[in-house]
């Protein structure tokens, strides 16, 4: 086939032309329309299919994020009721010291006036002793 273009263009250009647009041909096997038609439908379905599957693929992950959200948001729940008990008994046990803190006080209160009395003898007979010191002086 070839070698009938190139008797056909030699006659037609001459040698050297004919010679020259040949170089310029492909040589082997050339893709036609048809060819290239059908590689690109191929190609489409090729490419429909891939969409399919990360269409899927994407609506799988988002069930299985969403459904990692919904036990993230229960273990927070959870773990935010625990702390809340445990902040309760902290402030139960705070309350119970400051009861027994009040008690105390009371009491320290009420011994004040005792420690005042029983040490007048003591603080007087100590104010003697200096006087006598500084008399003996």
């Amino acid at each position: 086939m070839r070698l009938e273009l190139f008797q056909a263009l030699e006659q037609a250009l001459g040698p050297g032309p004919a010679g020259t647009l040949m170089t310029l041909l492909p040589r082997g096997d050339v893709a036609l329309r048809s060819d290239v038609a059908e590689q690109g439908a191929a190609l489409r379905g090729d490419l429909a299919e891939l969409r399919s599957d990360l269409t899927e693929q994407g609506a799988a992950l988002r069930g299985e994020i969403a459904a990692q959200g919904v036990a993230l948001r229960g273990e927070i729940a959870a773990q935010g009721a625990q702390l809340r008990a445990e902040i309760a008994e902290v402030r139960d046990e705070v309350a119970a010291l400051r009861n027994d803190l009040t008690k105390l006080e009371a009491k320290v209160d009420a011994q004040v006036p005792r420690f005042l009395v029983a040490s007048m003898p003591m603080m007087f007979g100590t104010a003697g002793l200096v006087m006598a010191a500084g008399r003996l002086l």
